[in-house]
């Protein structure tokens, strides 16, 4: 029996251990640091995911069969390369292959260099370059990207002129991303239907996931300002059998074959936000280099299988999986934030209503919470991922909004949205 240890304390790191925990290989997980309600799952320990030689240390004393990494940070830091080095099982890319994440210019590069669909882009590397570019071009005609990682919001999508310089001022000048807004990605704004994408790769091979439609800004409509994800749903109706087979073949797995060519092999789960333009032509607008949050909550609610051996399959090297069973009907989750997020917010609010929940088909999957006194506080801007799986769309997000309210789930300042899927209901 496999003892497992999940790196992270997220949304997705609780929705990953409550699909893992399943498995019938598997008798313990670990969470470092964990959350609030991850402790229902298994067991919280006190390390940070910055604390690489720590988490190492932790899986070797352990024995540890092999250890999950849930956010981007410390596949950044090369977790996997030490792991790896210490002859410890880790299921990630390597520091060199999660740069398609971690830096905007380098993926920019890569996507040209192998001609994967992409949309126009421009690079820029001084505040002068950048203001003369948003000059020469009409406000809605791009997105602005910094080029490393900014916690999901690094990318604004700008109305006016004024709130492009602005922007910059503040990414560039104001460095309000760190070294992240050293250097700016201008990509051509693209209309459309917007997709997230998901494989496991082993390097070389890979394994097609479910596709789920995310919505970044924080209110209805898609107004206001982008956030790491306020809700997400699966099955994606527009997602047709030609569309796949196109994604799979000239997106995930030529990415995964230019990686292998470049000498920076990519193990683990290769996330592709996508846009399916007006003219149905499948482009990458971002690569991640981990599952998708809120996309994964609804994912391990459809998938119909043990992950577990999935999962080490690609750590290994030897993916030999071809498909994966999927359930019918559909799933969706509902994120509910601190009121302010993306912006400042106030947290220790405890969370009232969480033991009303008696719908099966309703998971709550925790995020920004930890435990004080048994008493269950908001610790974050996300702070928890209601999640529902029902006969179709409408069914699951009937299930899941019913759980949301002042005799359900709530506290104080809570915020959600009200129209995930509207993209698609619409039509």
């Amino acid at each position: 029996m496999a003892k497992v240890l999940i790196v992270g304390g997220e949304g997705r790191a609780h929705a990953l251990s409550w699909k893992i925990a399943q498995s019938p290989l598997v008798e313990k997980v670990y969470f470092a640091p964990g959350n609030g309600g991850t402790s229902q799952v298994g067991e919280n320990i006190d390390i940070n995911v910055s604390e690489l030689n720590k988490l190492a240390d932790f899986a070797k004393q352990n024995k540890i069969d092999l250890t999950v990494v849930s956010p981007e940070m410390p596949l950044a830091e090369g977790i996997v390369d030490l792991f790896e080095k210490e002859g410890l099982k880790i299921f990630g890319p390597s520091k060199a292959a999660a740069k398609i994440e971690t830096s905007k210019v380098f993926s920019d590069s890569f996507l040209k260099r192998h001609k994967i669909p992409y949309p126009d882009s421009t690079v820029v590397s001084s505040l002068a370059e950048a203001k003369a570019y948003v000059r020469q071009h009409p406000p809605q005609s791009y997105v602005i990207k910094a080029d490393g990682l900014a916690g999901g919001k690094g990318v604004i999508l700008p109305e006016t002129q004024e709130e492009a310089e602005t922007a910059l001022g503040d990414i560039m000048a104001k460095k309000i991303f760190g070294d992240s807004g050293n250097q700016i990605v201008f990509q051509e704004r693209l209309r459309g239907q917007e997709v997230s994408t998901f494989a496991l790769s082993d390097g070389e091979n890979i394994l097609m996931l479910p596709y789920l439609q995310d919505h970044k800004r924080i209110y209805d409509g898609d107004k206001g300002p982008n956030t790491g994800g306020v809700g997400a749903y699966t099955p994606v109706p527009f997602m047709t059998d030609e569309l796949d087979e196109q994604v799979q073949k000239e997106i995930i797995q030529a990415t995964v074959d230019g990686m292998r060519s470049d000498g920076r092999p990519y193990k683990g789960v290769l996330y592709g936000g996508l846009f399916i333009t007006e003219a149905g032509d499948p482009k990458v607008i971002e690569f991640n280099c981990r599952f998708g949050d809120p996309e994964c909550q609804p994912m391990m609610r459809v998938i119909d299988e043990d992950i577990y051996p999935l999962l080490m399959q690609s750590a290994e090297g030897r993916l030999t999986s071809k498909a994966i069973r999927i359930k019918p009907g559909a799933a969706v989750n509902i994120v509910l934030t601190s009121g302010g997020y993306p912006g400042s917010y106030q947290t220790d609010y405890e969370i009232m209503g969480l033991n009303s929940v008696e719908d099966p088909d309703v998971v709550i999957f925790h995020a920004g919470t930890k435990n004080e006194d048994g008493k269950i506080l908001t610790n974050g801007g996300r702070v928890l991922n209601v999640t529902a799986y029902g006969k179709d769309l409408k069914n699951a997000l009937a299930k899941a909004y019913a759980q949301i309210g002042p005799s359900g789930i709530h506290f104080k300042d809570m915020h959600f949205r009200t129209d995930i899927g509207f993209r698609v209901l619409n039509h």
